[in-house]
């Protein structure tokens, strides 16, 4: 955002976290850096005297867990398309999981994956176990006891948003993954 308040630009970062821009010199703007499950900032800066030393670097912090009623609440879990690998930025959503299970020992909780309506039944069924037993694997592997996780594909039994011809927001919004505390 410009002085005058005008949005000069809207991007989004490569997956290395990196974004360019031009930008007129003799102006001051305002970045506002958005992420899931990250504080948002707002950083100041200057062409003029970024140029003359390095890009400038915005380092985003991540939200804690939420507990509401008997969920941990995160932000969403990710996946490739059509797999049960877990991406980079989900470990670091489990890490906050691992923190709450960490600081209350008598925690046990139980994970639900869910998919979009697209595809067939048994297909999204089977998808969405391999995706829940993915997060619960990392859950382990990082030094939960199995005792306290359980976990349930719920494939596309369970829309979180019921639609005929569902949006790509409205995909997005069905694929999940829920913490519920036992």
């Amino acid at each position: 955002v410009d002085e005058f308040g005008n949005t000069v630009v809207k991007a989004n970062t490569n997956d290395l976290g990196v974004v360019n821009f031009k930008l007129d010199p003799l102006s001051t703007y305002t970045i506002n850096t958005l992420k899931d499950g990250y504080q948002e900032e707002t950083t100041l800066i200057n062409p003029d005297a970024t140029r003359i030393t390095a890009s400038p670097v915005i380092s985003l912090s991540q939200l804690p867990a939420l507990i509401v009623e008997n969920r941990i609440e995160i932000e969403n879990i990710y996946f490739d398309f059509n797999k049960a690998t877990l991406k980079e930025e989900s470990k670091l959503s489990l890490n906050k999981i691992i923190k709450v299970l960490n600081d209350k020992q008598d925690v046990k909780i139980s994970i639900f994956a869910h998919t979009d309506t697209k595809g067939s039944a048994k297909y999204n069924q089977q998808l969405s176990e391999k995706r829940a037993k993915s997060a619960v694997e990392y859950l382990i592997q990082n030094g939960v006891n199995a005792e306290r996780l359980s976990f349930k594909g719920m494939g596309k039994s369970l829309p979180k948003v019921s639609c005929k011809k569902c949006s790509k927001d409205q995909d997005a919004q069905n694929r999940r993954t829920e913490f519920v505390i036992n």
